[in-house]
């Protein structure tokens, strides 16, 4: 909240001061074109390679699809991944399945862009399949989620390159709400289909442990904070551990944090995963805080220069960064995960092979 707060005040000013100097230069510049065919084209190529995944982490647990056509069966399989997950027995598929992951979430940034650009609803919104077939075959919310923060992502860089800033009409809005409804709805079905209990008593249960996810991470993390008191600092081996973890200088342990925090209002013991522990660890109150600021400064900076166009290519993949760790921050790090991180590379791959050519700056 912190990020989105600065960058929203520091935009405008920027802005205003880019009026008289650097956005004036930008005007009399050629701007990037993008070909709709290519971006076409590899929307479509990486989302038929992302629906490999689900089926794929089917396949390695030795379950047959035509059995999942069976609801019961198909609950069964559900409690089973969920119960294996959680206690470390999963088969995950290894290098192929986590190479089809990064396909799962670099499919709806390229959807979303490809939205924001274009306005081609029906070819962007097919990026979401792969997520909601791994939700239903897997029971991986997490996945879904990132999938929904990623196409947003996406679609805010695209219409900020066509309209200088994201352009939400009384349309977009209603979709939206009834998006967001419709996502609920579906994720609590999935917390359900794990149980495999589809009881009033249990839909009320389930929707108070949605809400403790939902909200409950404010308190969670208020209470680590308080209690938190570091021996030595990280300086990015915990917010980056992803990369250190490719590079060789550390190891990402599973689980990433094993401790847990009790709140006493509501009785329950949750993790904290947070972003915010993150970089605490690494840097301190005080400098997660001028992380966040500097953070922001440089967003601040890509988006002026799209918004006047100015070269998408670097300052695209940047905001991608900056929108997806802003709106995923509450769950954790997204430079944790090498799928995540690859994806992002795939993303700007994509930003260099759908520019084409130049035109001039029409005001």
């Amino acid at each position: 909240m912190l990020a989105v707060l600065v960058f929203a005040m520091t935009a405008p000013l920027l802005k205003l001061l880019q009026k008289n100097g650097v956005s004036n230069e930008l005007r009399q510049k050629s701007v990037s074109e993008f070909s709709y065919k290519k971006s076409k084209l590899f929307v479509i190529i990486i989302t038929g390679l992302a629906i490999l995944s689900p089926f794929y982490s089917v396949f390695k647990n030795g379950i047959h699809i035509q059995d999942l056509l069976n609801f019961q069966e198909l609950i069964s399989y559900n409690s089973t991944v969920a119960q294996n997950r959680y206690s470390g027995g999963n088969n995950t598929g290894g290098a192929i399945n986590s190479l089809l992951l990064v396909f799962l979430y670099a499919a709806p940034m390229v959807g979303g862009t490809h939205r924001g650009l274009f306005k081609e609803e029906k070819i962007s919104y097919i990026t979401f399949f792969p997520s909601i077939l791994t939700v239903i075959l897997t029971n991986t919310k997490a996945g879904m989620i990132a999938s929904v923060v990623v196409f947003l992502a996406g679609w805010i860089i695209g219409q900020t390159v066509q309209h200088r800033q994201p352009k939400v009409d009384f349309k977009n809005f209603i979709f939206t709400i009834f998006f967001a409804v419709v996502l609920v709805i579906f994720l609590l079905f999935a917390m359900l289909l794990r149980i495999g209990d589809f009881s009033s008593y249990m839909l009320t249960s389930i929707w108070d442990k949605f809400m403790m996810y939902a909200f409950g991470d404010v308190p969670a993390f208020n209470s680590w904070l308080t209690n938190f008191q570091a021996v030595s600092y990280g300086f990015g081996k915990n917010t980056f551990i992803g990369i250190f973890n490719l590079l060789g200088l550390s190891e990402r342990v599973q689980g990433l944090y094993t401790d847990v925090v009790y709140l006493p209002k509501t009785g329950l013991v949750t993790n904290v995963f947070s972003a915010y522990r993150a970089l605490n660890m690494d840097f301190s109150w005080y400098g997660s805080m001028i992380f966040i600021l500097f953070f922001c400064f440089i967003a601040t900076i890509c988006f002026s220069r799209v918004s006047h166009g100015g070269l998408l290519t670097i300052s695209g993949f940047i905001l991608m960064n900056f929108y997806f760790f802003t709106m995923y921050a509450k769950f954790t790090s997204i430079w944790t995960y090498s799928s995540y991180i690859f994806a992002l590379c795939l993303y700007g791959m994509y930003l260099i092979i759908i520019k084409t050519k130049k035109r001039s700056w029409v005001n």
